[in-house]
């Protein structure tokens, strides 16, 4: 499996398709992982309850070559590859293992559901989760996972009837690694990119207590005929901790992050490129704000900021924001975009096309293909509010999470992070 992939997109997506904390994960993590303790189903137990789902994949596949028929390791096993972009897809061998060996709770139909998709089969899916359903009264927040997942299911076969002409490449292995490599932006004429990677960085480093290395922001200029190797910018901002890159100017000259250090987190930095020296990082003090503010972008005249945040007055989760400058150059208060794009649940990496009059984000809310969706939303003038968001479609969304898109300034190529056969790793 592997991700960031340029996509060469026909027409037809601009102007007549009328449909669809990162993290993705590390497919090869060195692990805590120690010999005389590998088939210790406490420790195997422990691992998986802290999150460390690498590790925990290699301690119950050990344990199950000596007690296939445990139900417990095989529902560990499976619901640990569901949570991991390692491969999904073999989570559901297991989980029906599980179902067969009949000692269970109701909640493995949603995840058997759930595996189901990882597999495009929606309608599988479906069964299960009316079994889901039938199989006692379910609670508030159980109900809230059957129905999204159910509207999931009948969006994904909807949009996989009427699939997007579009063409996948790698970005080779200058760009991506054997470990996470995702979130990437473009400038506008598609010779700089910018991402962010969990990739090993230093000799002797270990990762962290869920198994992922601490999360890095690269940049990688293209040239001539090819994209140099990626470069991890400097300690002035990657550090120990985490920093993510959420957006990018049109030239590249300034790029957006987001930070998760112990005693920080939640804000939006700003560091200014010269040549290959970039500033200092600051705050980005137009948006943050003490809530969470996640991801934002610059219009291409510099006239409008739209960003992500879960500040209050929003309709649940991150929501879409947007704010201008006024006639002093200064940004005026900040807009809600309003439910028609923002949902009860998440909306994220909103970025604007050259004209800003189409909004690209993703959203965990609106009904899709499963996880996380990419969608756009076009600006109507004569009514002066933005067209209810139209679905990207399959497969440029799957079952996994597509969190962001960048066009190159022909609006035929973008790059966008994914989980395909064919990668690196994860």
């Amino acid at each position: 499996m592997g991700f960031n992939f340029v996509i060469t997109l026909k027409e037809i997506l601009l102007k007549t398709f009328c449909y669809k904390k990162l993290s993705f994960l590390a497919v090869l993590c060195f692990c805590l992982s120690i010999p005389s303790r590998s088939q210790d189903p406490r420790i195997a137990q422990e691992v998986f309850e802290m999150g460390n789902y690498f590790e925990s994949i290699e301690q119950y596949i050990r344990l199950i070559e000596k007690e296939p028929n445990n139900a417990i390791y095989n529902a560990n096993l499976g619901l640990s590859y569901l949570r991991t972009n390692i491969d999904p897809a073999a989570a559901l061998d297991y989980l029906l293992k599980v179902e067969q060996i009949g000692e269970h709770k109701d909640i493995l139909y949603l995840e058997i559901a759930r595996a189901y998709t990882f597999h495009l089969q929606y309608d599988a899916a479906l069964l299960y989760l009316e079994k889901y359903a039938k199989a006692g009264k379910l609670k508030k927040d159980e109900k809230e996972n059957y129905e999204r997942l159910k509207a999931n299911c009948y969006a994904a076969l909807d949009l996989m009837k009427f699939p997007v002409d579009v063409e996948f490449k790698n970005m080779g292995e200058d760009i991506n690694s054997e470990f996470a490599d995702y979130h990437p932006f473009l400038s506008n004429d598609g010779n700089f990119i910018v991402f962010t990677s969990r990739r090993k960085v230093r000799p002797g480093s270990r990762p962290e207590f869920d198994g992922y290395y601490p999360s890095d922001i690269y940049v990688s200029d293209f040239d001539k005929y090819d994209w140099e190797p990626a470069d991890r910018l400097n300690d002035r901002i990657n550090t120990v901790y985490d920093e993510q890159s959420v957006g990018i100017t049109k030239s590249g000259d300034s790029l957006f992050f987001y930070i998760d250090h112990v005693d920080d987190y939640g804000d939006l930095f700003v560091t200014t490129r010269s040549g290959n020296v970039y500033s200092r990082p600051e705050r980005v003090a137009s948006v943050n704000t003490e809530a969470v503010e996640s991801a934002c972008s610059v219009s291409h005249d510099g006239n409008t900021m739209i960003f992500s945040s879960d500040r209050p007055g929003g309709s649940g989760g991150l929501d879409i924001w947007m704010m201008h400058k006024d006639e002093n150059g200064d940004w005026d208060n900040p807009m809600n975009l309003g439910k028609e794009i923002n949902s009860a649940f998440n909306e994220d990496f909103p970025t604007l096309s050259p004209d800003g009059r189409t909004l690209y984000f993703c959203s965990d809310g609106h009904p899709g293909m499963g996880g996380y969706d990419l969608f756009f939303s076009s600006w109507d003038e004569q009514s002066r509010i933005w067209t209810k968001p139209q679905n990207l479609g399959f497969p440029i969304n799957g079952p996994g999470d597509e969190k962001n898109i960048a066009f190159k300034n022909n609006g035929n190529q973008a790059v966008i992070a994914k989980l395909r056969d064919g990668g690196y790793g994860d």
